[in-house]
């Protein structure tokens, strides 16, 4: 056995714990395409590629790194009105203006 093999059983179990959660939210199957958005699974292709192998499905990654926290926004955005009515508005919104070079610090 190597540090390889090691993490890769890691990496693996981390997979079947993402499928088994998803599958408590949807029994169905109802996903169409994963988002990966920070910690290891942004960082590490090969996490990726086994979760993406265990969900038989693509993915894309998060824009924005602290997505807890924008998501959040979002939704207070929405719900206040201040800049759409809609989730996508309001992405829309912030993607623009974050490639205008909008510092959110």
């Amino acid at each position: 056995m190597t540090v390889g093999h090691l993490f890769r059983a890691s990496f693996q179990n981390m997979a079947d714990n993402f499928y088994a959660g998803a599958l408590r939210i949807s029994k169905n199957h109802e996903w169409q395409k994963l988002v990966f958005s920070g910690g290891l699974v942004k960082k590490l292709e090969i996490l990726r590629k086994m979760i993406c192998h265990k969900f038989q499905a693509d993915y894309r990654l998060s824009a924005f790194s602290e997505d807890t926290l924008l998501g959040l926004l979002i939704l207070s955005l929405v719900f206040s009105g201040k800049i759409g009515s809609s989730i996508d508005e309001v992405t829309a919104e912030l993607l623009k203006q974050d490639e205008q070079g909008h510092r959110w610090s």
